[in-house]
C-alpha cells in the first residue's frame, strides 16, 4: 500500500487509502429522519495512510478559511474543498482505525492478545 500511495501522490498530488463501504449510508438533515440513502457503490471508507506532495498539502491547508478549517475531518478534505483530485488507493478491511476504547479491544483480538 505504501508504494501505491507514493506513486499516486506523485501523479495526483494527494491520495487516500480506501475500502468500499459495506454499511448502508443514511443521510439526515435534521438528525431525526432519513433524507436520503445514497448508493453505497459510490462510497468508500477512508483509511490511512493518506499521502501528499508536501508543497501541495501546505498550499491547500494554508488556503482554508477558518470556517473550512473547522469542518476539516482529514487532510484530503482540504484538496476536495479546493476542487483538487485525490486519488484512491485500495486498502484492506483489516487496516482498522483506533478511535474509541472498543477499537483497542478489536485490535487486540486481531493480534491475538489475551483479554484483560
Amino acid at each position: 500500500i505504501i508504494q501505491q500511495n507514493i506513486e499516486a501522490a506523485r501523479r495526483f498530488g494527494a491520495c487516500d487509502t480506501v475500502v468500499p463501504a459495506t454499511d448502508t449510508i443514511v443521510a439526515s438533515t435534521d438528525g431525526q429522519t432519513i433524507a436520503s440513502i445514497p448508493d453505497r457503490r459510490n462510497y468508500y471508507q477512508g483509511q490511512t495512510p493518506q499521502s501528499f506532495l508536501l508543497d501541495r498539502l501546505d498550499q491547500m491547508l494554508g488556503s482554508l478559511s477558518p470556517e473550512e478549517d473547522a469542518i476539516l475531518t482529514d487532510a484530503c478534505k482540504a484538496f476536495v474543498l479546493r476542487g483538487q483530485q485525490v486519488a484512491l488507493v485500495n486498502g484492506d478491511a483489516s487496516n482498522i482505525k483506533i478511535t474509541y476504547p472498543a477499537d483497542l479491544r478489536i485490535a487486540g483480538a486481531l493480534l491475538g492478545e489475551p483479554r484483560a
